[in-house]
């Protein structure tokens, strides 16, 4: 169920509070999700834009904050505070101590460290102030049928995340593909498609986080040219939204799209593939559709 909020970082906080109270449990991105009304693939990139850190992640290192004291005090056996904290065994526990730390929770113990590495994030606030020319109207619903486009393929790092290389793979895919643009056969649309692709069980904790793919739609496959690798989007419902600057600046509709018009709109993200339409010689011009539940949900 989605509901209303005051501001666009209402649910995180909410979430980061849900977490910092259940940590001794066993947390599951679904129920935080639900807690703030958003769809897990939903929650899990929101999360990562704002935080810094995948869901997983920030749990994970709030866990080892919350042990440090208790090693440091040394009267609890490790495996004992490493359940106490919501660690499924020791031996997961020293895993990722030892990541963190590059030292075991009992060579800490030993050492007498203290660490104040450890605390909650500062959210993103600045990133969410958009410019207002990014506040420009409510997207049109539309519906598309399936289509299937033949481009360059890689993984990447959503543009939402702080960070993220995905201004170095992106532009390198549109290059390979806007020089062999016309080794592709059996084009049948003379726009230009850039497709972000995402499952419906993505758990972003990888560096891959996304796979992007800069091609043309077909009407058939065949056999694409060399390096090349094609995706069948099937039948969605999406809202469209006319991105108005350059495609350097693609980062601020991704952001108003996600973080100001969906949690308020009734609808929920619908894992799947995000398209970019770039249409005109110089691809100034740029229609960005994402993939909703075609029915929007009831708000309380």
């Amino acid at each position: 169920m989605t509901r209303a909020h005051r501001n666009r970082l209402d649910p995180i906080e909410e979430a980061l509070e849900s977490i910092e109270a259940r940590l001794d449990t066993a947390l599951t991105v679904a129920a935080l999700a639900r807690d703030v009304g958003f769809s897990p693939s939903h929650f899990q990139r929101v999360f990562h834009a704002v935080v810094g850190e995948p869901v997983g992640a920030y749990v994970r290192r709030r866990r080892l904050a919350r042990a440090v004291p208790a090693l440091l005090e040394g009267g609890d056996r490790i495996v004992d505070i490493a359940l106490a904290v919501g660690f499924e065994s020791h031996e997961a526990f020293g895993r990722a101590f030892k990541t963190q730390f590059e030292m075991t929770p009992a060579e800490f113990r030993q050492r007498g460290s203290r660490f104040h590495g450890l605390a909650g994030p500062r959210l993103a606030r600045s990133r969410l102030l958009l410019r207002e020319e990014y506040r420009f109207r409510e997207p049109e619903i539309v519906e598309r049928e399936a289509f299937t486009v033949v481009g360059y393929r890689a993984p990447f790092v959503s543009a939402l995340v702080e960070g993220s290389e995905h201004r170095d793979v992106i532009p390198g895919l549109w290059r390979r593909y806007l020089a062999a643009r016309d080794t592709i056969s059996a084009r049948s649309d003379p726009d230009d498609y850039g497709v972000c692709i995402a499952s419906a069980d993505q758990d972003f904790t990888s560096s891959s986080e996304l796979d992007y793919l800069a091609g043309a739609v077909v009407s058939r496959v065949g056999e694409p040219p060399t390096g090349m690798s094609h995706v069948e989007i099937p039948q969605q419902t999406y809202a469209r939204f006319r991105h108005p600057g350059s495609i350097d600046d693609i980062d601020q509709t991704l952001l108003f799209a996600f973080l100001d018009w969906l949690p308020d709109s009734g609808h929920d993200y619908r894992a799947g593939f995000e398209v970019e339409i770039h249409s005109g010689t110089d691809q100034r011009c740029i229609d960005y559709y994402l993939p909703i539940e075609s029915q929007p949900r009831a708000r309380a």
